[in-house]
């Protein structure tokens, strides 16, 4: 981490429009930001959502967590083994590892090294600052609070497993020029 509990520079993904591609074909983006000529920007349309299938060593654990500090929506389960969760206009998929069974969980691998956990499920929230303090009411333990990070308010916290999310409130300035 580097200066204020920030994330350095380097740890910092950056979205497509950020990277300079806007729809077709990678390098087929003329300036920074810009649509290439001839390019349609139809994707994502409405009807489409994301579904994040994440694999967990603990189901009942992780779907306390998701289900009652993140609020998400049990929509479907197999008791013990899989959950469809709805949260936000979009899907969570938890598992138990492959083989498990309410009655006889399979063995897993110890989770990851949080230093090395590469993936991350980002939360655009109104306000941060309120997020933060209602997801630590519910047991939410944060590893920064809220920061500010160019044009944005950001904090970041772990599920269970080590899976790293964050919160983030996209101040009006950015939102315009998306």
């Amino acid at each position: 981490m580097e200066k204020d509990g920030a994330f350095p520079e380097s740890a910092r993904f950056l979205s497509p429009r950020e990277r300079g591609i806007v729809g077709g074909p990678a390098g087929a983006a003329g300036r920074r930001g810009e649509e290439p000529k001839g390019s349609r920007n139809d994707f994502p349309t409405d009807g489409v959502e994301l579904r994040c299938f994440l694999v967990v060593s603990n189901y009942a654990r992780s779907l306390a967590f998701y289900r009652d500090v993140l609020g998400a929506r049990v929509l479907h389960e197999l008791p013990g083994t899989l959950c469809e969760l709805r949260f936000a206009g979009s899907q969570i998929l938890l598992s138990a590892p492959f083989g498990s069974r309410p009655d006889n969980p399979a063995a897993t691998d110890p989770p990851p090294d949080r230093k090395s956990v590469i993936s991350e499920l980002s939360i655009q929230v109104p306000d941060c600052s309120a997020a933060y303090e209602v997801l630590r009411s519910r047991g939410a333990e944060f590893l920064t609070p809220p920061f500010d990070w160019s044009n944005e308010t950001r904090a970041f916290f772990h599920d269970p497993d080590g899976h790293l999310l964050e919160i983030r409130e996209v101040r009006e300035a950015e939102r315009r020029s998306e």
